[in-house]
């Protein structure tokens, strides 16, 4: 990407909220993978792009979340990046600023996780 700073991105609270929110790619700290979301915590099955924003800096749309945890807006929040509601070049710019995509949430979870896909041997 040539010029990044105009480009918007859309964000969500966690994975599955149809509640977006557009921020410029350049509001966006931190970008970085891990399984669990702002707001509630909830766990993902895969890692997903997670960055920090001001949840009163959208240029479009509004990040749900209750302020409980950050006190009086405005207030830094973590929001998820989905890949499906942005494009292309702007995620893979996002991507090369966050850290290495984990591969597993730990060694036993895979290997947990993998055995029930494995049949049996008889």
């Amino acid at each position: 990407m040539a010029s990044t700073q105009h480009s918007l991105i859309k964000v969500n609270r966690q994975p599955g909220d149809r509640r977006l929110a557009s921020y410029y790619i350049d509001d966006i700290d931190e970008p970085h993978w891990d399984y669990t979301s702002g707001g509630f915590g909830k766990r993902g099955r895969r890692p997903s792009l997670y960055g920090y924003v001001i949840c009163t800096g959208a240029v479009e749309g509004q990040v749900a979340h209750s302020g409980s945890h950050g006190g009086e807006c405005p207030h830094r929040i973590a929001v998820h990046i989905p890949a499906k509601h942005n494009d292309p070049g702007a995620m893979e710019y996002l991507r090369v600023r966050a850290d290495a995509k984990p591969h597993s949430r730990d060694g036993f979870s895979v290997l947990f996780h993998n055995s029930a896909r494995v049949p049996a041997k008889r």
